[in-house]
């Protein structure tokens, strides 16, 4: 399994997918709007990676910090919360918001 890569950033797409350069190879990993806003390409690039795997797809989950891959991994193991659904939560949201929002409820 694929838990972190480094490289460099070779292009943010308009779904707000990155894809990392790690020498010479091209990875395309899903990350939250909110840490791709910042993101330079062509600068070097670290990302913490959840790699989950389907019947029909490899998809990356890619964070800055592990703390919000390990609050990623903890929303989706709730039922009916995908990898899809995760990230807009930790885009709207950020990881405090959403440790906020839980402590308030």
């Amino acid at each position: 399994m694929i838990a972190m890569l480094s490289g460099n950033l070779a292009n943010v797409t308009l779904s707000g997918d990155v894809i990392i350069d790690v020498n010479g190879v091209g990875y395309k990993v899903q990350m939250p709007e909110r840490e791709t806003a910042s993101l330079q390409i062509g600068h070097a690039i670290t990302v913490f990676v959840h790699t989950q795997v389907r019947e029909d797809s490899i998809t990356l989950f890619g964070f800055s910090e592990s703390s919000s891959k390990e609050l990623f991994e903890k929303i989706t193991s709730v039922s009916g919360i995908g990898g899809k659904l995760g990230l807009v939560m930790l885009s709207a949201l950020g990881a405090q918001g959403i440790v906020d929002a839980l402590s308030n409820s």
